[in-house]
């Protein structure tokens, strides 16, 4: 993949939204590729394609095309574009928040300070374990909508020797 770094205009663009210069870099410098979004959601390089900004995840690259507000990813294993949140016990300590935004340029101008879910059908066996969270307004129709489980077991009652059922 031929990653890029940042041009000026491109730096200038992410300043004049309000994006600090740390969240530009931080927790790894943001890169630019080109190309679009795959009908599986995977990445496709294309050199005639628009410029994607890369976000380096730990297990994936994210992909976001902000003119479009598109997100995709490299290898599809990515929940979400800054999930190396949800297993720090940092996120949460003092009373504070896992903080999921709607897009990635809210998370850029909140300092990278939480997520951006990608894969919805993942988030409650991701984060049930999460003791507090915080979801933009926007987002809380669906966050309740996948906050269940898929699938819970069928009951059965065993009848124990003694009892009459």
């Amino acid at each position: 993949m031929n990653r890029r770094t940042l041009t000026q205009e491109q730096i200038d663009w992410l300043l004049s939204q309000g994006i600090s210069p740390w969240a530009i870099i931080r927790p790894s410098p943001i890169k630019t590729c080109h190309g679009g979004r795959a009908k599986d959601g995977r990445f496709d390089e294309r050199i005639e394609g628009p410029n994607w900004f890369i976000f380096e995840e730990e297990t994936d690259l994210v992909f976001w095309q902000p003119r479009t507000g598109e997100i995709a990813t490299d290898a599809g294993r990515s929940f979400a574009l800054g999930e190396e949140l949800i297993d720090n016990p940092g996120t949460t300590a003092l009373h504070q928040y896992l903080n999921i935004y709607s897009d990635p340029l809210t998370l850029l101008q909140n300092d990278r300070r939480g997520i951006v879910v990608i894969d919805w059908t993942n988030a409650f066996d991701r984060l049930r374990e999460v003791p507090r969270v915080a979801v933009s307004a926007s987002l809380l129709p669906t966050y309740k909508k996948f906050m269940r489980p898929r699938r819970i077991p069928t009951l059965a009652v065993l009848a124990e020797p003694g009892c009459s059922s």
